[in-house]
């Protein structure tokens, strides 16, 4: 599998996307992280610099993701095993995240997309 470096590889003619700067107490959440679209956008943000919070259901998959990039990019990469279609899981998400001390700057919510229909 081929890792993106730039958005110019997905779109030639498309401008660089614009993120907030990565600090040490900000993070992205990416649901659907252990694989596909969501492991390729977590480690392009590892690659930028942001630390990540990756959720998933496969926390086996995730946790194997977040050690590669946090030994690679040297950022906090920290994993939630979460079944997002659950109601309670997904009501108890935000308080999980919180008790990590990061605070979410950039969202990417790519879990099941396209999975419905």
């Amino acid at each position: 599998m081929r890792t993106l470096s730039r958005s110019a590889d997905v779109l030639p003619d498309a401008s660089p996307v614009s993120l907030p700067s990565p600090s040490p107490s900000s993070a992205a959440l990416v649901t659907g992280a252990s694989a596909g679209i969501g492991a390729c956008i977590a480690r392009e943000l590892a690659g930028r610099g942001h630390n990540l919070v990756l959720v998933a259901r496969r926390k086996p998959r995730l946790q194997q993701l977040a050690d590669e990039l946090s030994h690679e990019h040297g950022i906090r990469a920290e994993t939630l095993g979460c079944d997002l279609t659950k109601p309670a899981p997904r009501a108890r998400l935000a308080s999980r995240i919180e008790e990590l001390g990061l605070e979410v700057e950039i969202l990417v919510h790519n879990a099941r997309f396209a999975t419905n229909g």
